[in-house]
């Protein structure tokens, strides 16, 4: 446990969502992109209102989501993240999912985020099923079978302003990571504001 650190969500640019994407396919490699994300090729831009958010943990980059907004719904929000291969089992997958939700809500009007995972990824689905059995916000909540098979986890906007940090703690004491608020910055450097948690 690193009680001095916060992770630190850093808004990208276009340019840098596309990096951002390109690197993480070349660390993990084609035939893990495509059994988890799908992915054939790393994306090259972001989609129509998607928003893409670095993950940092001091000065080390730990991860990545991408908070994407459903055509027909915009109050509904998917949440595709990534942690890097060195950061793994370190509790960020967790720490990035609430953090971005918590995003999603205050910052795009969300009422509803969810993230869908392959079936083709077991690994990732069964730690979502344990979390789901623990309590963690991200209830399992559905199949889906278009455009290929995967298990929906979501997660309703709190009455309060966002789901409950301690949430991580209580599921894998020690394996989160503590912080006051989450930091965002726009354009990489520039402080945009502090939610607290």
């Amino acid at each position: 446990m690193h009680p001095d650190r916060s992770t630190l969500l850093v808004e990208a640019y276009e340019a840098q969502a596309a990096d951002i994407w390109r690197r993480f396919f070349d660390a993990y490699g084609p035939e893990v992109m495509s059994d988890c994300y799908g992915w054939d090729e790393p994306p090259r831009l972001p989609r129509s209102g998607e928003v893409v958010l670095e993950a940092w943990d001091g000065e080390v980059l730990v991860g990545w989501a991408s908070v994407v907004p459903r055509p027909h719904d915009r109050t509904e929000v998917e949440i595709i993240l990534g942690v890097w291969p060195d950061q793994v089992g370190q509790g960020y997958r967790m720490e990035i999912l609430l953090k971005a939700s918590s995003w999603a809500f205050l910052h795009m009007g969300a009422d509803f985020a969810f993230v869908q995972v392959l079936d083709s990824n077991e690994e990732q689905q069964e730690k979502y099923m344990r979390d789901h059995m623990a309590g963690f916000p991200f209830r399992f909540c559905g199949v889906d079978w278009w455009p290929v098979g995967s298990k929906k986890f979501g997660c309703e906007k709190p009455d309060g302003e966002a789901p409950q940090q301690q949430t991580v703690e209580a599921l894998r004491p020690g394996a989160a990571r503590t912080f006051e608020s989450l930091h965002l910055s726009g354009g990489g450097n520039r402080a945009v504001e502090d939610i607290p948690f």
